[in-house]
């Protein structure tokens, strides 16, 4: 599941590369296969995607055993020393086989606080992404972004509906795992299941599509019955049109800031909430494969 890295080694020098761009004597960058190499004068920087770079593709799941194949590929091609580089960035995806066009599971997607949602979309919804200064989470139409980039889909995967996940540290990975790593690090088993973990808890923790329910286990209050009806009201507006006008009020001092934030959170409980609501059938299809995708990533 570790797709994109980029690192920096000191003191080393880059192999033979294409595409050769030259700024200074000591300071050039180009590609090898698909990794973008930057040479420095004390230092190389290396990113791109490992999962291409080993199997021309990163449609297809790039196991922790995968991983340390492509870093020794990388190693051999080289002559470097990766247990000398410092990793700043990582990208933690899965490519997910899914029942109908990804459009359809993206739509219900909801606001995360603290991050920045955006949208991208031509004919249909394409990709939905969450966005803070240190991270960014991504769900996206795979085929089409493959399509546009003029690759090729394996042919197992011909004709399937894929739905792509992402989760990328940007910066601060150090802050983030507690201490510095180095490529090679990323093919323990220990710290690759905690990125794994990482990845599948940020999926959760997004509002995402249910159904009104009323589990009447344990008896029924007024206060259920009125969570209930808030969770058809929910359904009926759209968790992002709900999002909305709730800021629309908070602009116009309708609401303070903090009545605002007060109806986010209740917001938010509502739609997750187990007693009043369970995933639609869109929804517990794609958290099963994503359940399913964990548990195999060893």
């Amino acid at each position: 599941m570790i797709d994109s890295i980029s690192f920096r080694i000191p003191g080393e020098k880059v192999p033979e590369l294409q595409k050769i761009k030259m700024y200074a004597e000591n300071y050039y960058k180009g590609y090898l296969n698909n990794l973008r190499v930057t040479q420095f004068s004390d230092s190389v920087f290396c990113t791109g995607s490992i999962a291409k770079y080993l199997q021309g593709n990163n449609v297809m799941p790039l196991t922790r055993r995968a991983v340390s194949d492509a870093l020794g590929k990388l190693e051999n091609q080289t002559g470097w020393d990766l247990k000398k580089a410092e990793l700043y960035q990582i990208e933690i995806g899965a490519t997910l086989q899914v029942q109908n066009p990804p459009c359809m599971y993206l739509a219900s997607w909801g606001n995360i606080p603290r991050f920045t949602k955006q949208t991208y979309q031509k004919k249909e919804l394409e990709t939905v992404s969450y966005i803070q200064n240190d991270r960014t989470f991504t769900g996206y139409d795979k085929r089409i972004e493959t399509e546009e980039k003029g690759g090729e889909m394996p042919a197992i995967y011909s004709g399937a509906e894929l739905l792509r996940i992402e989760l990328r540290y940007k910066k601060g990975l150090k802050k983030r795992i507690g201490r510095s790593l180095n490529p090679w690090d990323i093919a323990d088993r220990e710290l690759y299941m905690e990125l794994v973990q990482r990845w599948q808890d940020f999926y959760f923790n997004i509002p995402k599509g249910r159904i009104p329910v009323l589990d009447v286990t344990g008896g029924v209050s007024p206060k259920d019955i009125d969570n209930i009806l808030k969770a058809y009201g929910l359904q009926s507006l759209g968790y992002d049109t709900a999002a909305g006008f709730i800021g629309t009020l908070e602009r116009r001092k309708a609401l303070g800031r903090v009545q605002a934030i007060r109806t986010r959170k209740a917001i938010r409980e509502a739609a997750g909430d187990n007693k009043i609501s369970c995933a639609d059938n869109l929804t517990a299809e794609l958290d099963a494969r994503v359940r399913e995708v964990c548990i195999y990533a060893r």
